[in-house]
């Protein structure tokens, strides 16, 4: 994490930004890019997909209904503002319990279609199977420890990046790798 090349770039990327302009806001809103640049690039984290895939259009439209006659019957606590949320609320659940019955259901065709392909039908019944697991991530410390709980991370984090910030840029750093 604390690779000559990796620092020049990262300070040069920010240093020559933040003198150019003498507003607190734009200073901040300069730093804050510049922390949320290297730490994407630090830890380089997939792009997080789609968890519902059964969530569609008339699920939040059930859901939405449901919500505004909760709503209702929270500011005016009437029998028939109560039965109204209660008949929403069924008729969401079962709208929902339909959907993820539908998409399991085409996911178990898909399945069968991988019938003659068993490499691939292994896979896919291993994914079911396992369900989803969490990425873990992990940050080098300065002592070369593994660090996994969040605190410490961003600790090191701001550490890393006092240091960036606060040291004099070292120009002929670049030209020492050059020869």
């Amino acid at each position: 994490m604390r690779t000559n090349g990796m620092t020049l770039f990262y300070s040069g990327s920010s240093n020559g930004k933040l003198e150019e302009h003498s507003e607190v806001q734009t200073a901040w809103e300069i730093i804050k890019s510049s922390v949320l640049e290297v730490a994407d690039h630090m830890i380089k984290q997939p792009p997080r997909g789609k968890a519902k895939h059964w969530f569609n259009q008339k699920c939040a439209e059930v859901i939405k209904l449901r919500n505004d006659a909760r709503l209702e019957m929270l500011q005016y606590p009437t029998q028939p503002n109560v039965e109204l949320y209660v008949k929403k609320r069924k008729e969401a659940h079962k709208v929902l319990r339909q959907e993820k019955r539908k998409m399991k259901k085409e996911k178990i065709e898909k399945l069968e279609s991988y019938r003659y392909n068993p490499k691939e039908f292994f896979r896919q019944c291993k994914s079911l199977k396992n369900g989803f697991k969490p990425t873990t991530q992990f940050v080098l410390n300065g002592e070369g420890v593994l660090l996994s709980n969040s605190k410490d991370k961003a600790e090191e984090f701001r550490k890393y990046f006092d240091q960036l910030l606060n040291s004099e840029p070292n120009l002929n750093q670049g030209k020492d790798d050059e020869e």
